[in-house]
């Protein structure tokens, strides 16, 4: 659902599915995932992202973080050149640590950031650890590679029990229907439902 009401705000498919699994990742860790992802993509994704280098820092100027959070860890991952990203100004720096925990997974790595207002965070394969509850929209948020692999582990519970506020599933609901195509014949003339050979 969360993916769908990403794609009905006007995030491409990919960049819906990353925010939609940087969620579940929070979730994960006992904290709000869906409304990280809310907070996220209620302004849409019409405005360009504006980039600026400085020495070895890549900034992210307005940090829309379901758009360019991605493009962040990739720079810092793929690009000896960049010690450490800076997103100014960000919608969703909780958003912004699912996709870093998803990232320290993928690519068996540590990070750490820090907010603007002091609080921090460090994600790696064994979890997250939190200082300080500063998450707040229009944050700067600095993240870098981590040496350490000193972390202490927060158990992950792959079956735990979801729970969303209803007020929050009712908007994922209202934007995921954005994504769909009414049934009848003229959608149907188009190219929208099964066909009649979809199912051999």
């Amino acid at each position: 659902m969360l993916k769908k009401a990403a794609m009905g705000t006007g995030l491409p498919v990919g960049l819906a599915e990353d925010a939609s699994e940087a969620a579940l990742w929070l979730i994960h860790q006992g904290l709000d995932g869906v409304g990280a992802v809310l907070v996220a993509i209620e302004d849409g994704f019409n405005n360009p992202i504006k980039i600026k280098r400085v020495g070895n820092t890549q900034k992210f100027l307005e940090a829309r973080v379901a758009l360019c959070g991605p493009s962040g860890l990739d720079l810092l991952t793929g690009d000896t050149s960049v010690e450490e990203i800076h997103f100014c100004k960000v919608d969703s720096p909780l958003l912004l640590i699912g996709q870093a925990g998803i990232g320290a997974e993928s690519f068996e790595i540590e990070l750490t950031l820090g907010v603007s207002g002091g609080a921090t965070a460090s994600v790696s394969q064994k979890g997250l650890s939190l200082c300080g509850s500063t998450f707040n929209r229009g944050a700067d948020v600095h993240m870098k590679l981590c040496e350490s692999k000193s972390i202490a582990r927060v158990a992950k519970n792959r079956d735990i029990e979801i729970k969303v506020d209803l007020k929050n599933w009712q908007i994922l609901e209202t934007l995921a229907a954005m994504t769909y195509v009414p049934s009848n014949e003229l959608s149907r003339m188009k190219g929208a439902g099964a066909g009649l050979i979809d199912n051999n």
